[in-house]
């Protein structure tokens, strides 16, 4: 009967002492002693034994990331820090400083949330629903559809989405089977003569439109991209001209796109839309500057999207979305919401009326 009553107390010891806050792993004495930058003497420890030996890590090598973690994993020799018993508050603040991006942390720690299932749920609310998700590169939004498949659940967290401009530009790099863009080495997205460019950019913006948290999206207008007004035929089922080269054909219109554009708009009309033109100091010729600028009048005209920016790309790539609406005047306001009501005639000899008397008013 004691016994019994032993074994009982011990089952329930633990909500007396509390829980364990530290527990104190073997550790084999200094090897010898070196004197540190102020001449102190410190003990020297062998290094641990690795967690796993090259058996254990055979069921990796298909998951290089998977593997490259656990290949120099060392046993703990220190004590344990009890991380989950700490506040809710202060475990997200923790998941902020890993896995929030900034200037200063570019080099997010996503392993993070492979460390149990706990730091998991909570850590990926974090990385998917704090974090502006940019799909910015060249033709980086026809990456949607396969990075939101790949994530599974976790799309119910975005919020803040950045995608390049989805138009067809100059010079897109066509292969057989594979779509290049630039000197890329490695192709971007499957393609051949049955898929149409239109038809992967409707299948990015669906994408984005069943986001259920979806409040910000932002267009990218590279520095090196420029809007092709070849493309602006509707599609006839031929190959749509986008360069004069002969080889540089390719499937697809921008008008199909600006519908596509305009049905997100209407499936989720609570989302902010936002256009970003970006520029360098070398790089940002006349000729780019007034095709970007043509591009922003299509969008501010048929999409209804006023906030433009402009944001400098710096040496390392970076580039933050300006806070404040740059450039906006009452007069252009009221010269579009007039357009509104007349037809293309009297917009074009409103707006040369305003080139040449900078200071005029629209009477």
């Amino acid at each position: 009967m004691g016994r019994r009553r032993h074994k009982e107390k011990r089952k329930f010891q633990h909500l007396v002492d509390g829980p364990i806050l530290a527990k104190k792993p073997f550790k084999d004495g200094p090897l010898g002693w070196k004197e540190d930058e102020h001449g102190e003497l410190l003990p020297v420890f062998p290094p641990p034994p690795l967690m796993y030996t090259s058996e254990d890590l055979l069921p990796y090598m298909p998951y290089p990331v998977l593997y490259n973690e656990r290949l120099n994993i060392r046993k703990r020799v220190g004590l344990y820090f009890p991380f989950l018993y700490l506040p809710a508050e202060i475990r997200y603040e923790v998941y902020r400083l890993c896995i929030f991006a900034s200037p200063l942390l570019r080099k997010l720690a996503g392993q993070l949330l492979r460390t149990c299932k706990l730091v998991h749920a909570e850590a990926a609310s974090v990385l998917y629903g704090e974090n502006e998700l940019r799909f910015a590169q060249q033709c980086g939004h026809l990456h949607v559809p396969a990075f939101l498949g790949s994530i599974g659940n976790h799309t119910c967290w975005i919020k803040q989405v950045a995608i390049h401009v989805p138009f067809l530009g100059v010079r897109p790099f066509i292969s057989n089977g594979s779509l290049w863009v630039g000197t890329s080495e490695e192709p971007l997205v499957s393609y051949d003569g049955t898929s149409n460019w239109d038809q992967l950019a409707r299948d990015a913006l669906e994408a984005l439109a069943a986001l259920p948290a979806l409040s910000h999206l932002t267009i990218i207008i590279p520095p090196d991209w420029q809007y092709d007004s070849h493309a602006d035929v509707p599609f006839q089922d031929e190959w749509t001209h986008v360069h004069e080269d002969d080889d540089e054909w390719i499937k697809g219109s921008n008008e199909p796109i600006w519908e596509a554009l305009k049905e997100f708009t209407h499936l989720r009309p609570m989302v902010k839309l936002t256009s970003v033109r970006l520029w360098l100091d070398e790089d940002d010729s006349e000729i780019n500057r007034l095709n970007h600028e043509r591009c922003l009048t299509k969008l501010r005209d048929r999409l209804g999207i006023w906030d433009c920016k402009n944001a400098r790309v710096g040496a390392d790539g970076a580039w933050t979305v300006p806070a404040e609406c740059a450039g906006e005047d009452p007069d252009e306001y009221l010269l579009y919401l007039r357009f509104l009501f007349e037809d293309d005639t009297w917009y074009a000899v409103q707006r040369a009326r305003i080139e040449e008397w900078p200071q005029g008013k629209i009477l």
